[in-house]
């Protein structure tokens, strides 16, 4: 009862199940966001083109540039650190992995680190939060 696309690699009929629903979000969501980085990315050189432009032949640069500008920079990471860890691709430190011996311990590491680095990251945008309700 699985739904099968037919591809063809190099001189062999492969049956390959087709995406399911979820993947399909994952993936659409996550060309969201490459699209919304690009879209920071393109506005943070606009910004400072025409900030260096207004600063340097004007006299006027623009107000708040400094500001924006890391505003936008927060808003590219934050939008694309998702996707990367998705595709596990992030930078990671393997210096403990010799302890990491036995195939049960090895099993268990990565998903106790995923809680820890999750645990920290919820703390952090907890303070920040609250430290940006303080600002009223």
């Amino acid at each position: 009862a699985h739904d099968f696309v037919r591809q063809e690699p190099a001189a062999m009929d492969v049956l390959t199940p087709r995406p399911g629903l979820m993947a399909r979000l994952g993936e659409r969501a996550e060309h969201l966001m490459k699209t919304i980085v690009g879209i920071n990315m393109l506005a943070l050189m606009f910004l400072t083109m025409f900030d260096v432009i207004g600063r340097y032949f004007f006299g006027k640069p623009i107000t708040g540039a400094l500001e924006i500008t890391e505003m936008l920079l927060a808003a590219c990471i934050a939008t694309s650190l998702p996707g990367v860890i998705h595709r596990n691709e992030n930078v990671s430190i393997e210096l403990f992995d010799s302890f990491f011996q036995l195939p049960w311990v090895r099993a268990v590491h990565k998903p106790v680190v995923g809680v820890v680095v999750t645990i920290c990251c919820a703390f952090v945008s907890w303070r920040l939060w609250d430290l940006a309700g303080q600002q009223k």
